[in-house]
């Protein structure tokens, strides 16, 4: 009671039935009194019939409390703030052109937003001017830059950028 436990499962569209009867069993379970499980789904990759949806539906049967949180692409201020603050920008309207290309590429996915800063950071597009001590940029790069449209892709890409070996593991 004095410290209760708080668990959290990402990624659970592609939990096994198993480890879903689990979950269910712990949440269901009356003696688990100082518990509380967060559950992480992309809602696009799951239907009416998919197994956690199953999962989710004898919970809410069993009148255990269940809230869903649907969470929206970032919001453009939000987007621009998150950029801003990454790279200590201090006048946007220097880099108002960059900010806007984030904004659009992205949609507003934060996922998607953390990656393709990372990869325009390891292609030398984005880089750390030391003579000026500052973020730099450049734009035409950027633009031109591919950018995944989902998840599998966006992993699919960087393990081809990996060594054969590490590939085939």
């Amino acid at each position: 009671k004095e410290h209760p436990l708080v668990l959290f499962a990402d990624d659970m569209q592609w939990a096994d039935a198993p480890s879903l009867n689990l979950i269910k069993t712990m949440i269901t379970d009356a003696e688990n009194r100082y518990l509380f499980i967060i559950g992480a789904y992309r809602d696009k990759e799951v239907d009416a019939l998919h197994p956690l949806m199953a999962a989710i539906n004898d919970i809410k049967n069993s009148g255990h409390a269940l809230h869903t949180i649907h969470l929206e692409p970032l919001k453009h201020e939000a987007v621009e703030n998150f950029v801003a603050d990454a790279l200590n920008i201090q006048n946007r309207s220097e880099a108002k052109e960059l900010l806007e290309l984030l904004n659009t590429r992205t949609e507003g996915n934060p996922f998607f937003l953390k990656q393709f800063l990372n990869t325009l950071y390891e292609d030398g597009s984005l880089f750390f001017n030391t003579v000026k001590s500052e973020w730099s940029w450049d734009i035409s790069r950027i633009s031109a830059t591919y950018l995944p449209d989902n998840a599998q892709n966006l992993m699919t890409e960087k393990i081809k950028k990996l060594h054969s070996d590490a590939q085939q593991l």
